[in-house]
């Protein structure tokens, strides 16, 4: 908190130093590992750090409410955790501390990136150059998507230093689906004609890369099976084979978007890039949204993502073509499985929507799976898991596994 605050003009510390620092009263929400999660002046009238919560149960609504009716009464100080601090200010801060305003450090073992919604506006803040890497990647992509008249909805984006950027609050008269319509699919159309082509695997940087991280994770918390069923699909792989890619905003989902109309209004562009495969940003915003939100099972996934595709004109985002949906599903769940395993081996503790994410991937996995190997052998594959940390090192599917070999030969590309 301190590191960030420090970033936007402000060094606080909780004793005075030289006699010249000012007070201020602090108000948190922690994470589980007693980290401060949402931070805000203690003298807000209003609980702006709701701007970075996602309502999507029934629960979450009462939470909502539950905050809102703590700030009408003015009972903040019974509820929340606060903290007096002493600050010295810069010449330029970003913000005025004493005014309303709210700060979101997001959940521990993430990019180190902050959110600040302040002056009416939001300022992501990096404090780690992986994070400061993301917010350079939104600036470009939303300053490029904007030199055209665009069907869908961006933040204005500023670039206020190395470590900041400013954008507008796109929230307004806008509502959250958390289906695919005919809104989403337009959107959908256009996000990938900004750039479409079609690489060869051994041409493709970006899958390369990925692939390369993968087999050097080595995570026992990874159930072995999902590994194995990676590693088994990477292996049908040819270098020559030609992949349909397209831009993706790489995190399309119904807590980054707000539906305004006929169109989607769309933020959280960090992760953007012209080289994913085509309709990656379809199949994620079902997947995520089935898995952590309404906590679906994956038969019943399968059948949304096969459904929601088609609009109400009868067109459809894969031409009506089961071939292409299944092939660019494949190219989904390898590419998206790689990449976020990655990402949850550096991280020390996990939520439990990462063990969600991981059995629903792991079924949807057996989609293809099934179409290389005999029942048998899946049913094996299977077995793998509950003898994960059973003690029987001896059992093992050498088939179904990158040799040492294999695993050089494919990085020497």
């Amino acid at each position: 908190m301190k590191t960030i605050l420090q970033l936007t003009g402000y060094h606080l510390s909780p004793k005075k130093i030289n006699g010249n620092e000012e007070s201020i009263q602090l108000s948190t929400i922690d994470n589980r590992d007693g980290s401060p999660r949402w931070i805000w002046n203690s003298e807000n009238n209003d609980p702006l750090f709701l701007k970075f919560y996602y309502v999507d149960s029934i629960n979450s609504w009462l939470f909502r409410k539950w905050i809102q009716v703590i700030f009408s009464l003015h009972l903040q100080r019974f509820f929340f955790k606060q903290k007096k601090w002493f600050y010295t200010v810069n010449e330029n801060p970003l913000f005025d501390c004493k005014s309303n305003w709210a700060l979101f450090t997001a959940s521990s073992g993430t990019n180190d990136k902050a959110v600040l919604y302040a002056n009416k506006t939001f300022y992501k803040i990096a404090s780690t150059e992986n994070a400061t890497q993301l917010i350079e990647n939104e600036y470009r992509i939303l300053k490029g998507i904007q030199q055209s008249s665009r069907g869908f909805i961006t933040p204005l984006v500023r670039l206020v230093n190395h470590n900041i950027i400013q954008l507008s609050d796109v929230s307004e008269d806008g509502k959250r689906t958390t289906k695919i319509n005919d809104a989403h699919l337009k959107v959908l159309h256009e996000l990938a004609s900004i750039k479409k082509q079609t690489l060869t695997v051994e041409n493709w940087t970006w899958y390369r890369q990925i692939e390369s991280d993968f087999l050097e994770i080595q995570d026992n918390r990874i159930p072995k099976n999902l590994m194995h069923k990676i590693e088994f699909l990477l292996n049908t792989i040819t270098n020559k084979q030609s992949v349909l890619l397209s831009f993706s905003q790489g995190d399309f989902t119904s807590w980054n978007q707000y539906q305004q109309g006929g169109t989607i209004a769309l933020y959280d562009w960090e992760l953007a890039r012209v080289d994913r495969p085509y309709a990656f940003d379809y199949f994620h915003f079902i997947i995520q949204q089935g898995v952590i939100v309404d906590r679906k099972k994956w038969a019943t996934i399968y059948q949304d993502l096969k459904e929601q595709c088609v609009d109400s004109h009868r067109n459809c985002l894969f031409n009506h073509d089961l071939y292409t949906f299944k092939n660019q599903l494949k190219w989904y769940l390898l590419t998206n499985c790689m990449y976020s395993l990655k990402t949850f081996a550096e991280q020390a503790e996990w939520n439990p929507k990462i063990d969600w994410l991981l059995t629903i991937w792991n079924e949807a996995l057996d989609v293809f799976v099934k179409e290389e190997k005999a029942p048998r052998e899946l049913i094996s594959m299977e077995d793998i898991d509950s003898i994960q940390n059973s003690g029987y090192e001896a059992l093992k599917f050498e088939d179904l596994l990158l040799k040492k070999e294999t695993k050089q030969q494919r990085l020497m590309f």
